[in-house]
């Protein structure tokens, strides 16, 4: 599938967010087994902002590639759930999340770098 112009550039930006979704998952993990409630609501509140900008940037027609579509639904379907179900979805499930976005990143740089 050939992608357009902006189609990769949304992708870039998908990654870039993506990236930073990830620290701030991994960063929860780390701050729930030190029992910092303080800092587990602001992280959690990062992430959800994170999870609308992915959606918002795969609003839309952008052509979602083969290769990536599967990790990509798989990370926006936990982002519309986060967005409905809120902070306490997020610490429940970030091990999940966490899991999903790793998988969508790598398929992401795989799939960037061919291009």
């Amino acid at each position: 599938m050939r992608l357009r112009r902006g189609d990769y550039a949304t992708l870039k930006m998908v990654h870039a967010r993506l990236t930073s979704l990830c620290v701030n998952l991994m960063r929860l993990e780390e701050v729930k087994s030190f029992r910092l409630p303080e800092e587990l609501d602001l992280r959690a509140s990062m992430i959800m902002s994170d999870m609308k900008e992915v959606l918002e940037y795969l609003q839309g027609n952008t052509k979602l590639p083969r290769e990536v579509s599967d990790p990509l639904n798989m990370v926006k379907a936990y982002a519309y759930i986060s967005t409905r179900e809120g902070i306490d979805f997020i610490t429940e499930n970030s091990d999940r999340i966490l899991r999903a976005v790793r998988w969508c990143i790598s398929s992401l740089e795989r799939y960037l770098a061919r291009r």
